[in-house]
């Protein structure tokens, strides 16, 4: 087996998220599945295998970039939203036309000895492990299957009029395909037809959801053993004297424990033999679970359960990010190394516009000044303050960081006394033009940006200098003015059309001439877009002119911007004069007297 399959759908994550991490804002919790994926297949690519990720069209934006060797669309053939993933992940693997392994997409193959198990697999099929099944116990998380659940659902198969073999018995196993592969494609072709059957008479109960996981691990254990097919388990959870025992908890379970997991964490970190007993455990709070369950057994706790903890288990933030940073330090998830030869200076301006926004700008402006010293010089952030008046430079001249920003270049401060109104592409221009970086980013006062997102855009600069960026469709709605354009190209078509007074269409208007004049589109990963402030529409236009005559209807702004007329240099005869001075951290102005806006 030299492939290896994921898959992966904002669907079924968003399904996942809202039912076990609630707790975590789906935008971070995303971000770090999308870094946990790009690291399992490196890892799986680093390890000889070929590798393939499927998907749909709605999560193809944002997995696009990932360094898989394929990225398939097929699951958009899945059309049922309610589809579960064991339903998603059998149609995979019924697809597949050479020996395969599928994985859980959070599941790291760095285990030699694990890979070599893949590869030299003779077997007609390889899980990750035979289980054994308890009778009155149902894991708290439904990660296992019960005899209780098996009787339950071959009654309903068997009443459906569907007869297979093997699965009316209460076998004592079933098995965890967490990894799942097949050399044997006539046993999987097996395995799904039984499946389908299943399925079909799941569909017309209420019960679905809730028996997928039986009709997957139980029925496979069932489908192998009538027609007598080999295995290979990966990782091995059967203990002989437990077989015996029904009310014992099984051990998969127990490692499910977010408490079990930390403890066992903290023992694998500071031992360096993996087998032991409860007796000469220091860890107290490990000592204290084992006393709830005083029939396990010491060899509960083997080599090849740890093991299988340790590959399977949820992992930190900074456990991903240090296992990355081990295993590809120069990727540039983890890498604060940027090829910048091509560039001299600034590589990247932020170009923000402010008026009477001061309560998002001192949010925001703070963290990304926190982010871009990161990149000791490569990156600029430029403000210009449209003649607020809600004391917004008053306040900022208080603060020390915004001081020391200023004194060291971080930032760029400018400011015109003479607006009565917001416009809404005449100061973007202007801050545009006064910046000095090779790539002019437009950062609205309400947006946070991320190291990570600052790495992407600087990766992709150094690939090709002839791309625009912009937020792909399933980023933050705050978020899509983020356009990011070089500024030879910026001045070449003379920025943003200033025919556009109001809000709406200005940033889209733009893009539509870059691609016009040969500049190639590239859409952020929605992952790097999420983080902006929420507020109401109301604030996007309360500075402007016409504002009571769209009734602070942003939709109408937009649509009346619209239907100006196209022009690939709309400003080519316009003359606008604008005066911006420059502050520097003593707050003395002076006048920008060599600022072109045509």
């Amino acid at each position: 087996m030299n492939k290896v399959i994921y898959c992966f759908t904002l669907r079924e994550y968003r399904k996942q998220h809202a039912r076990y991490q609630k707790e975590i804002r789906f935008e971070d919790a995303l971000k770090l599945a999308i870094k946990e994926i790009t690291l399992s297949i490196l890892i799986s690519k680093k390890k000889g295998f070929v590798t393939e990720l499927i998907t749909d069209v709605e999560s193809y934006q944002v997995l696009k970039n990932l360094p898989c060797d394929k990225l398939s669309l097929d699951l958009e053939f899945i059309s049922d939203k309610y589809s579960s993933w064991v339903e998603v992940k059998a149609f995979i693997i019924a697809k597949q036309t050479e020996p395969f392994v599928y994985m859980d997409w959070n599941i790291l193959l760095n285990d030699d000895a694990i890979v070599q198990s893949l590869k030299n697999c003779k077997e007609d099929f390889v899980i990750a492990s035979l289980y054994d099944i308890p009778y009155y116990y149902r894991a708290e998380d439904q990660m296992r299957v019960s005899h209780r659940d098996i009787g339950e659902y071959s009654w309903l198969i068997d009443i459906g009029g569907n007869y297979i073999e093997e699965f009316q018995q209460h076998h004592l196993y079933a098995f965890n395909c967490s990894i799942l592969g097949f050399n044997n494609l006539d046993f999987r072709d097996a395995y799904i037809e039984n499946f389908l059957k299943c399925l079909n008479v799941i569909r017309k109960t209420d019960k679905k959801n809730d028996s997928m996981r039986t009709i997957e691990e139980y029925l496979l254990y069932a489908v192998a053993k009538s027609r007598d097919a080999s295995y290979n388990a990966l990782f091995h959870e059967i203990y002989e004297e437990r077989k015996r025992e029904n009310n014992l908890f099984n051990s998969r379970s127990l490692l499910r424990s977010k408490k079990l997991r930390e403890a066992l964490s903290k023992i694998l970190l500071r031992q360096e033999e993996h087998r032991f007993s409860s007796s000469n455990l220091k860890d107290r709070k490990f000592s204290l679970i084992l006393a709830k369950h005083r029939k396990l057994r010491p060899d509960l706790f083997n080599e090849q359960t740890l093991k299988l903890s340790k590959i399977l288990a949820k992992k930190t933030p900074t456990e991903i990010h240090d296992i990355f940073k081990k295993e590809f330090p120069d990727h540039p998830l983890v890498s604060t190394k940027t090829n910048t030869k091509a560039f001299n200076g600034v590589m990247i301006s932020l170009c923000t516009v402010v008026m009477n926004r001061k309560e998002h700008l001192i949010k925001t402006l703070k963290h990304n000044l926190s982010i871009i010293k990161e990149f000791k010089g490569k990156v600029d952030i430029n403000v210009i303050n449209y003649n607020s008046t809600d004391g917004l430079e008053d306040y900022l001249f208080e603060q020390s960081w915004f001081l020391k920003g200023v004194q060291k270049g971080y930032i760029n401060y400018y400011r015109n006394y003479s607006a009565r109104f917001y416009h809404r592409t005449l100061p973007k221009n202007a801050i545009h033009f006064l910046a000095e970086g090779t790539y002019l980013i437009n950062i609205d006062a309400d947006n946070f940006v991320s190291t990570d997102y600052l790495k992407y855009c600087m990766s992709s600069i150094n690939e090709d200098h002839n791309v625009y960026f912009r937020p792909s469709r399933e980023s933050a709605s705050g978020t899509y003015g983020r356009i990011g354009i070089h500024r030879r190209d910026f001045k070449h078509i003379g920025g943003y059309n200033l025919k556009i007074e109001n809000y709406g269409f200005e940033d889209v208007e733009i893009t539509i001439r870059l691609r016009k004049k040969g500049v190639n589109q590239l859409l952020v990963p929605a992952f790097l877009c999420q983080d902006a402030i929420d507020h109401k529409d109301e604030i996007r236009t309360e500075n402007e002119k016409n504002t009571k005559i769209f009734n602070d209807n942003c939709d109408e702004s937009d649509h009346r911007n619209r239907r100006i007329e196209f022009d690939l240099y709309p400003n080519k005869y316009l003359n606008v004069d604008i005066e911006v001075f420059k502050i520097n951290h003593k707050r003395i102005p002076e006048k920008v007297l060599d600022l072109e806006v045509k």
